[in-house]
């Protein structure tokens, strides 16, 4: 979770419980930090966290999603409808009830999946990219695709998804969770964590990858958005457009499609074989400006490194 977005406390029991909801990100300001001498005195502050704590574990404890597949990078649950978000009438005549989901192959799902793309506001320069790496959409469609026809017409889809895209050394996990329905108005996506970094914990064990904070359908992260699509509308809620929650028509699916990087890119790649094997390949601008990207991103350079070596390479095109 994020500072900007709003405090878990005005949220209501069942919107903001998810599998595990005790997982937090290292950034969020609820997150545990070392203890000084400040903080030994709990204070009006340390109190309200106590009691919002309490308030946090009541609720979650009757909200239990139902985990279906759990694979080694994806997980996915099943949520009922009148378990998920919550029990607000006002809130909840705002969205219409789920439906059966139709029938997509693995390949439509790729290409509503791989048209996705997400922007994350940063205090130098925005970071903009696909929700979804090539090299996790395969696995993610076929497993969403196995589950959805089990799914009862009042029930929601959530998944969560993990990927390293650069399997180095120096990377690291990143986390994406996703709410996936059917409904009188298409497709729903609702994005909740977005390439969220997995920050290494010597004390977390395998399965607690799958324990994220939930999906909030009031409102999501201030500073991360997708960009808009010519196959789908933002939801409104309250009057406000929900940033992270596209609205796919069923219409639009026909004419919906993805072609992957690695397709696009295989007369060049094609070429570069026998040199790849070789380790003599040399990366052009584009190719090293999404390097540099990931690395900011995941925070292996600064912003004043960023910025300088983004520069240098641009004035290569």
């Amino acid at each position: 979770m994020y500072p900007e977005q709003l405090a878990p406390s005005t949220s209501l029991p069942g919107r903001d419980c998810g599998p595990g909801a005790g997982r937090r990100p290292a950034h969020s300001p609820f997150a545990a930090r070392p203890q000084t001498g400040r903080m030994r005195s709990l204070g009006r502050g340390g109190v309200l966290l106590a009691l919002w704590f309490v308030v946090a574990i009541t609720a979650c404890s009757s909200f239990q999603p139902e985990l279906i597949v759990k694979q080694a990078d994806v997980a996915l649950f099943r949520l009922a409808d009148t378990v998920y978000p919550d029990s607000d009438a006002s809130y909840r005549a705002e969205i219409p009830p789920p439906v059966s989901f139709p029938q997509l192959g693995p390949q439509k799902l790729v290409d509503v999946l791989g048209n996705l793309q997400y922007q994350r506001k940063g205090m130098w320069s925005d970071i903009e990219g696909p929700v979804f790496m090539d090299a996790e959409l395969s696995e993610l469609a076929a497993a969403i695709h196995e589950v959805l026809p089990k799914l009862a017409e009042n029930e929601r889809l959530l998944v969560v998804s993990r990927f390293d895209a650069d399997r180095s050394v120096l990377s690291r996990m990143h986390l994406n969770t996703m709410l996936l329905w059917a409904d009188e108005n298409g497709i729903n996506v609702v994005l909740g964590l977005i390439h969220e970094p997995v920050l290494p914990d010597n004390f977390q064990m395998e399965d607690d990858w799958t324990k994220v904070l939930p999906v909030s359908l009031k409102q999501g992260f201030r500073d991360v958005r997708l960009l808009p699509g010519d196959f789908f509308s933002f939801k409104e809620i309250d009057g406000l457009k929900h940033q992270t929650w596209a609205v796919i028509p069923l219409n639009k699916l026909d004419s919906l499609s993805y072609e992957r990087k690695s397709d696009s890119e295989g007369a060049s790649t094609e070429g570069q074989t026998e040199n790849d094997a070789e380790g003599q390949t040399n990366p052009g601008p584009a190719d090293r400006l999404r390097r540099l990207q990931k690395a900011f991103e995941e925070g292996l350079i600064t912003a004043e490194e960023y910025d300088k070596k983004r520069a240098a390479i641009l004035e290569e095109f």
